[in-house]
């Protein structure tokens, strides 16, 4: 029984290496949607990782989802709610060629799963392909948003969604042009902190505050300034799920960090707010922002 299931297997992964090896590869999507107009949209559709997930399950129909990955109902994803309700036959698999291509699906939606060179077999195969590409700023994030509501919703999701953005945008915007410029520190449970040119920085500014951590990118925590100098304000990202890598080494078991923990106000942040760039993004923004408005009578009132 092994011996044939193996042999299958050997002559299924030949048969799709001569076919990726012989079929041309097919153009990227048009980000107004697809090119070609006489042919039906997607009919099913399969989602590689959660990021991907997201977007699936916010703009797609059921019947044209034959599958999502396996953390579409994790407490790290957003929609995780919306996925626990999607129809049984809706099935959960992992980006693996050979599963995916198995489940046949005329458009594979993606942002990391199965590999960078993943896309290329698909598109091989005649199945589109449509990246989910990477966001580092608000802008980046309302465009990157719009463009899968055109290909993946309806006219309507998309002028909601820009609907969303544009009164979330003036929102935060009004909420934090009077408040002092007060610093934030983000970590993670790992000890690991948010510098310039990140997401992370991008909404600590949005919500009104200064970034503690000067740096480029991510960093171990500074112990030696947070006891020299503390910051304003501490943000937790990741801090509501389990094992998230709270192992002994992490800086943020030090005593340092515990004390300036314990003598700093604090704002948890969801690790699904922050995760993959999506218009949920504006859920971390007011967790931060609102405890100010709160601390600042007068700024409740301009709302």
């Amino acid at each position: 029984m092994f011996f044939n299931a193996s042999i299958k297997r050997y002559i299924f992964t030949v048969l799709i290496g001569v076919l990726i090896t012989c079929s041309p590869a097919k153009s990227e999507i048009s980000d107004s949607g697809f090119s070609n107009t006489s042919s039906l949209p997607p009919q099913r559709i399969v989602s590689l990782d959660y990021c991907a997930d997201q977007y699936v399950l916010k703009f797609v129909t059921p019947e044209h989802v034959v599958a999502l990955s396996r953390d579409a109902d994790a407490s790290f994803s957003y929609m995780q709610e919306r996925a626990r309700t999607m129809p049984e036959k809706i099935m959960r698999t992992r980006p693996d060629f050979e599963n995916i291509v198995r489940l046949n699906p005329d458009l594979v939606v993606r942002s990391y799963g199965g590999g960078a060179q993943s896309a290329i077999f698909y598109k091989r195969l005649g199945i589109k392909v449509l990246q989910i590409n990477p966001t580092q700023t608000l802008a980046d994030i309302k465009k990157e948003n719009l463009r899968l509501a055109r290909i993946l919703g309806t006219k309507a999701q998309q002028e909601a969604l820009n609907t969303y953005f544009d009164t979330h945008h003036n929102h935060i915007k009004m909420a934090t042009q009077t408040t002092a410029k007060h610093k934030l520190l983000y970590t993670s449970p790992a000890g690991i902190s948010a510098g310039k040119n990140t997401l992370i920085d991008e909404i600590i500014h949005a919500a009104g505050y200064e970034n503690y951590d000067t740096r480029k990118g991510w960093h171990a925590l500074d112990l030696e300034a947070l006891h020299l100098t503390p910051p304003d304000k501490l943000a937790f990202g990741f801090w509501d799920i389990q094992d998230s890598y709270k192992d002994n080494w992490s800086l943020a078991r030090h005593s340092i960090f515990k004390n300036t923990m314990a003598n700093t106000p604090t704002t948890p942040l969801a690790g699904s707010w922050t995760a993959c760039g999506g218009w949920f993004i504006f859920d971390a923004i007011h967790a931060l922002i609102y405890p100010r408005i709160q601390a600042h009578p007068s700024q409740v009132e301009k709302k």
